[in-house]
């Protein structure tokens, strides 16, 4: 494992995604890559239900312009001020679709690092953090906002018997070995 990505979302879990990505690459001696993405399009919610008010369409899309604007902003400098912490570290910006560019980096990439998904009022369930999950077939790492770093104790590896999952894990292995305490979940009948 020498590739690790963190995803720089510019949400509340921006600054302990960055610095697990971070971590994890410096325990496996890797190279991190942090990916912002502008879709300003992953932060309009019902865009069909609100363009029926007449001109509702035009302020949603200027409101969510400015606040992709904003997020590329806050990643960017967050990224600057961590940059002299992390190990062998480059900021990657595109623009477009969110989830897809998540998954085709994250599919070249050896552990994908993701914030939680809920603790973000903008994007409550990001379609990227899914997307990489089912889609990369690499592990994904969900970090909580109040991650900081420190020895790894636990793990939890949810398994659902597929291929992805087996593949996902595989990767995982360099680093949960070196974890004492890994437990393996599986839920519903026939896993």
């Amino acid at each position: 494992m020498k590739s690790i990505l963190a995803i720089a979302d510019g949400g509340p879990a921006l600054e302990a995604t960055i610095v697990a990505g971070g971590y994890l690459s410096g325990l496996v001696k890797g190279q991190l890559d942090v990916l912002h993405v502008r879709d300003s399009l992953s932060l309009v919610g019902n865009l069909a239900a609100a363009a029926m008010a007449e001109g509702a369409a035009a302020l949603i899309i200027e409101d969510s312009q400015a606040a992709v604007a904003e997020r590329s902003g806050r990643a960017r400098q967050v990224y600057d001020r961590l940059a002299t912490t992390l190990p062998q570290a480059r900021f990657i910006d595109r623009d477009g679709n969110e989830a897809d560019l998540v998954v085709a980096q994250g599919r070249v990439s050896d552990l994908v690092v993701v914030g939680r998904p809920g603790v973000d009022e903008r994007k409550p369930e990001p379609a990227y953090v899914s997307a990489t999950i089912y889609e990369s077939s690499r592990p994904v790492m969900i970090v909580p906002p109040e991650w900081r770093p420190g020895s790894f104790e636990r793990a939890l590896v949810a398994w659902n018997g597929s291929a992805q999952a087996a593949r996902a894990i595989g990767y995982a292995i360099p680093i949960l070995q070196k974890i004492p305490n890994v437990t393996v979940l599986s839920v519903g009948a026939g896993r």
